[in-house]
């Protein structure tokens, strides 16, 4: 099973195993283009997840403040989800609290402790930023609910 992560937006942060477990190399960044342009930053994510066609993917599922941020979001969640249910890939969503009570204990995390507790459990030795830090904990996340649902 290919099971992928992503922490939307412009900077998509992405992490993609075949195991149960995750690996940092496994995950990156995706820059979407410029947001004066969400076509083409709608067709750039169809087209990375052509490429990766994961069978289970999971979402941060973020709130976002100001209309046209949380327009673009909307726009970014519907691409995701028509391209699961067209490719028959399990979709599921996880609030920023949950993610972050996953990675460190405590539902109000910065991005500073979620980048501290990533380095000591995936080991990463290059520097990372918080959008891929944020795709990684979600891939955790995945593993953890599906070892759970067995």
């Amino acid at each position: 099973m290919k099971l992928l992560a992503l922490d939307p937006g412009g900077k998509t942060g992405w992490a993609l195993t075949t195991t149960d477990r995750v690996e940092w190399r496994q995950s990156g960044v995706w820059d979407l283009g410029r947001i004066s342009d969400p076509g083409t930053r709608f067709l750039t994510l169809q087209d990375h997840l052509g490429d990766l066609r994961p069978d289970s993917m999971v979402i941060e599922d973020v709130w976002m403040r100001g209309s046209y941020a949380k327009r673009w979001h909307y726009g970014y969640r519907a691409v995701v989800q028509q391209w699961a249910a067209a490719n028959d890939c399990e979709l599921l969503f996880v609030a920023p609290k949950t993610l972050k009570i996953h990675a460190t204990g405590y539902g109000g995390a910065d991005k500073t402790a979620m980048l501290a507790r990533a380095h000591r459990k995936f080991h990463f030795t290059a520097k990372i930023d918080d959008n891929r830090v944020d795709a990684l904990w979600l891939l955790d996340w995945l593993i953890q609910q599906i070892k759970e649902s067995e």
